[in-house]
């Protein structure tokens, strides 16, 4: 049987290393990185269920778009780039309460669908935006976009006029 000497010095190493995994697990800032994590793993997955998790039930920008228009628009675009991947970097959030800011520069690719096929050579884009910033809120124990904070109208139509370009 080992002695309490060497136990108690053990228990307690072992609690600051739990506490140091909480803290590092449970933190808003720790939440929302995975939350932004899940919604780009949903969009390189064309999961638009996942992406429409992210979104806040309540969802309406400036521009009077609510959840349903978002979802709707990004399941066109999932429907036109396949194999995306995106990467944010410079990530920065600011916590208050139950609301949180986040600020990033965002790189991604994708192909062209309409590119794949038979006979066909894979249109691969890349693009790059920086200065993204998103409002998020928790609720019910999870972190949701409620807002996007840098686009103006100029950029919130061109997007999505190219998104439904060739759609019947």
């Amino acid at each position: 049987m080992r002695s309490p000497a060497k136990i108690i010095p053990l228990l307690i190493a072992l609690l600051v290393l739990v506490l140091i995994i909480n803290h590092c697990y449970c933190t808003p800032e720790a939440q929302v990185k995975r939350a932004l994590r899940a919604a780009i793993k949903a969009a390189e997955k064309d999961d638009v269920a996942g992406i429409s998790n992210f979104i806040a039930d309540d969802y309406r920008d400036q521009f009077g778009a609510d959840k349903a228009t978002w979802v709707m628009l990004i399941g066109l675009a999932l429907q036109q780039w396949k194999d995306i991947n995106i990467k944010i970097v410079q990530l920065k959030i600011k916590i208050i309460g139950d609301q949180a800011t986040t600020t990033f520069a965002v790189i991604g690719e994708a192909t062209s669908a309409a590119s794949l096929g038979p006979g066909k050579i894979p249109d691969r884009q890349t693009y790059q935006r920086a200065n993204v910033t998103l409002q998020l809120a928790r609720q019910q124990d999870r972190w949701v976009l409620v807002n996007f904070g840098d686009l103006n109208a100029q950029e919130w139509t061109s997007p999505a006029a190219g998104l439904l370009e060739g759609m019947p």
